[in-house]
């Protein structure tokens, strides 16, 4: 893997890794050569449904993969992000009260807008598990909620910490609804929530290797063992995301030897810093 071969391998990496990567690329040598374009993951899809292929696909939702019919193996999971629920503290949010204060009308909620962003996808899958819970819920909710988590001045920003720390404290919404890797850092200035078991939902995200060149998709593939490694796994957990082999049924791949390294142990969360 030391040596450059040709051109600079062209990935794709959805704007919910564009903090992660970073530290992941560090681990390859030096030597490897990478173009890297940042964007969301809606909006990579269309460009590989358009026919624009990467060597090497990172998109923060694996459906989105698996429901393009590419040309290639099919898609791998990378991590697993969830849903999580921020809110200004004087609400008072809970994991026990966390459906009562999304129903109340007096609480103002907002997350990002369904078909356009992965959290607001999620965010609609939260509702409907909350109509098993209470019948209408999911109605209410979706009239209630605001989806302009990433309207900005008419542009799209980028979904972080820094968005949702100025929504809440600007007073443009009590609740917001967005993802753990969206507000790893936020525990200080708002309250945290993991919904509970009967409201939890979570998103896999994927890659797929996409270069019809040998050459250049061998070299694709020894950037996706590193992504799979433990050591990159363990930057993927610091970012807010779970490791892939702590949450992917055993059952769903053939094994981690079909598509990495067989060498990547899964990580386990108590040595990871």
């Amino acid at each position: 893997m030391g040596e450059t071969a040709g051109p600079s391998l062209r990935i794709m990496a959805s704007c919910v890794f564009r903090l992660a990567i970073r530290s992941i690329t560090s681990l390859l040598p030096a030597s490897d050569s990478l173009a890297i374009e940042i964007a969301p993951s809606h909006v990579l899809a269309q460009r590989l449904v358009g026919g624009e292929f990467p060597d090497l696909a990172l998109l923060g939702d694996i459906a989105l993969l698996e429901n393009l019919s590419l040309p290639c193996e099919p898609a791998r999971p990378v991590a697993t992000d969830r849903l999580m629920v921020a809110a200004r503290p004087e609400i008072g949010l809970t994991e026990r009260n966390l459906l009562d204060r999304l129903l109340d009308e007096r609480v103002r909620v907002m997350t990002c807008e369904a078909g356009r962003h992965a959290t607001g996808d999620l965010a609609l899958r939260l509702f409907d598990r909350a109509e098993a819970l209470r019948p209408g819920a999911a109605g209410q909710l979706r009239r209630k909620s605001r989806q302009t988590l990433l309207a900005r001045n008419g542009t799209a920003a980028i979904l972080g910490p820094r968005r949702v720390m100025d929504v809440l404290g600007s007073g443009e919404a009590d609740v917001v609804l967005a993802t753990r890797s969206a507000l790893r850092t936020l525990s200080a200035v708002a309250t945290l929530v993991a919904p509970g078991p009967e409201l939890e939902v979570r998103l896999d995200c994927g890659m797929a290797l996409l270069s019809p060149d040998p050459a250049r998709r061998a070299r694709a593939q020894r950037v996706a063992d590193v992504v799979i490694a433990p050591e990159a796994q363990a930057v993927f957990v610091r970012h807010g995301f779970d490791a892939v082999w702590d949450c992917m049924p055993m059952d769903r791949h053939a094994g981690r030897e079909a598509w990495g390294r067989a060498d990547s142990a899964p990580v386990n969360k108590a040595d990871v810093p």
